[in-house]
Formats: C-alpha cells, structure tokens, sequence
C-alpha cells in the first residue's frame, strides 16, 4: 500500500470513531435477547408482536387511503373527459336530444289505455 492509501484509511478510520462515540455505547443499549434458560426473552417477543401489530395496521390504513386515492383520480380523469367533451357540444341541440330521448321513453312505457289519461297530459308535455 501507499501512503495515500493508508492515509485514506486512516481518515475512514477517524470518522468511523467519531460516528460511534457520537451514538453512544454501543455495548449496553438493550437487555439481552436470551434470558437465563436459553429461551428468548419474553419482553422481546412482546415489543416485537407490538411492531407487527402496529405495521399491519399501518399497511390496512395505507391500503385504504391508496385506494381512497385512486378512486379520487377515476373520478378526476372521468369529470376531465367530461369537460373535454362539453366544449365541443351545443348545449341547445344536447337538450334537444334529452327531451326527445325522454319522449320517447314515454311513449313506449305508458300507453294511454294502461295509465288513464292523467298521464297522458305528462306524456305530451315531455314531447
């Protein structure tokens, strides 16, 4: 090796101390995993059966809120397809077609001899 190279090493090596005097001991962070029978630690198993309880509940409210999302994009790109397509119609002549569609529907499902002539009168005024 070189001299740079050492002096490299040297360098990561002091930033590496530094790093780990800057976070604490790291020998006396936690209780032990095992406990004196050789069987994991009870309080272990608990937090980590909290944390898996706590990360699928997470992961249920992240689902529901995705799909809440994409719902709200649906419902933005169909009302931005609808809007595109108001521009290019009458409005006048969309009316027209409303109108004419609902006449006709009324003719075809209430013929005069079925309903009496009370809805007769509706049916003509829809033409």
């Amino acid at each position: 090796m070189d001299v740079s190279t050492e002096q490299a090493i040297a360098e990561l090596q002091e930033i590496a101390d530094h790093l780990l005097e800057s976070c604490g001991s790291v020998d006396d962070q936690a209780p032990p995993f095992w406990d004196e029978r050789g069987r994991p630690n009870q309080g272990y198993m608990e937090y980590i059966h909290a944390l898996i309880e706590e990360a699928q509940e997470s992961a249920r409210r992240f689902k529901a809120n995705a799909a809440d999302c994409f719902k709200q994009f649906e419902q933005v790109r169909r009302a931005k397809f609808l809007l595109s397509k108001l521009f290019g119609v009458d409005i006048h002549a969309l009316i027209a077609r409303i109108r004419l569609y609902f006449s006709h529907l009324a003719r075809i499902r209430a013929p005069l001899f079925e309903y009496g002539p009370e809805l007769s009168g509706y049916r003509h005024r829809l033409r």
